[in-house]
């Protein structure tokens, strides 16, 4: 076909044929849109299965293992109900692709949860001689091939340790996690297992939105807004890296000043210290890979002709910018590198 021929006929013709082919696009584009906008609970529960079995087998296997495992079981000869099943579009917000993609860092995060709790008993069925009814225990997923059980030593609300945490280290989940709080908060009820349980859901959260990386390069036309929404759940939880590890580290200083016991137990308990040693790794070089990755695609955004500028709060592509947290990061990365904080750090080795 001569495009250059169409390109300068004006014929009634020719322009009719452009005109049909163009409402033909539109309508196939806005087709497409209304089809994936209209996906209901179902077919988003699909995808998001979907996209996470191809992209993320590290998420898919936490969220998998959880539907696997039932809610009520006995354990020797105790019954054991850990309450009802969850359906994890309930933390979803969107239909389209995007907001799947975006909607899965949480999906992966809050499943860690239950994972944490019901896997944890489900773990305990094949050792029942392990397991006392009066004690609580976490089964903390590490990666496909660790997961680590941890029985919970006496703990104290982790409300406690507000007064000596000062106002400028109050960051973003400080009001959530530690004061004000709510009482069914894990935080208050499990203190530093329950912690420690934040810090891990962040964290396999965070490495679900790595993980995904590949479908941006493979399913997207890698816009600046669609590098924008890769951004997005990491940038608004790579830092609870560091709000974490801060406020374990500020519980442990509390408790050897007000809770010697409770202190004590957590020091002997190795479990525990193995469990957090391996999350604090894990999540602490996963960061340093974000940050690389981040800085590559920035560079090639920059090599396609996108004006790109970063600050301590904002990101900008084009003429478009949204929040990096890197201030409060770095506040909370100078403030752990105080003895104080690195005398604790060598105790849970």
């Amino acid at each position: 076909m001569n495009y250059g021929l169409l390109k300068n006929d004006r014929s009634p013709y020719i322009m009719g044929w452009l005109k049909s082919v163009l409402i033909l696009l539109c309508t196939i584009q806005i087709t497409s849109t209304a089809y994936a906008q209209s996906r209901n609970r179902a077919q988003i529960k699909a995808r998001a299965w979907q996209l996470l079995k191809k992209y993320d087998p590290n998420g898919y296997a936490i969220v998998k293992a959880y539907y696997d495992t039932p809610a009520s079981f006995r354990i020797g000869k105790t019954s054991v109900s850990l309450g009802s099943n969850i359906d994890f579009v309930a933390f979803m917000n969107g239909a389209t692709d995007a907001d799947i993609a975006k909607d899965l860092n949480t999906v992966v995060h809050e499943i860690c949860h239950l994972y944490t709790q019901r896997l944890a008993y489900q773990t305990l069925r094949k050792t029942p001689h392990l397991y006392n009814r009066n004690k609580h225990y976490s089964l903390f997923f590490i990666h496909t091939q660790q997961s680590i059980l941890v029985t919970q030593t006496q703990t104290f609300p982790s409300k406690e340790i507000a007064q000596i945490v000062p106002k400028d280290l109050q960051t973003f989940r400080f009001a959530t996690y530690i004061s004000p709080s709510q009482k069914s908060q894990g935080t208050q009820l499990e203190g530093v297992y329950g912690l420690l349980d934040e810090l891990n859901a962040y964290y396999q959260g965070a490495k679900n939105s790595m993980n995904l990386y590949n479908y941006y390069t493979k399913e997207t036309k890698q816009t600046p807004a669609d590098w924008f929404n890769f951004f997005a759940e990491l940038d608004a939880t790579y830092y609870a890296y560091l709000e974490f590890k801060f406020y374990i580290l500020k519980y442990m200083i509390w408790a050897k000043k007000r809770h010697q016991l409770v202190y004590m137990g957590i020091l002997g308990n190795h479990s525990f210290k193995k469990a957090y040693n391996a999350i604090d790794k894990g999540f602490g070089e996963l960061i340093e890979q974000y940050f690389a990755l981040r800085k590559k695609i920035l560079n090639q955004l920059k090599e396609k002709g996108h004006k790109v500028r970063e600050t301590e709060r904002y990101t900008f592509i084009d003429n478009r910018g949204r929040g990096n947290f890197r201030k409060p990061y770095q506040l909370l990365k100078t403030e752990l590198a105080k003895p104080e904080y690195q005398q604790v750090m060598r105790l849970l080795k």
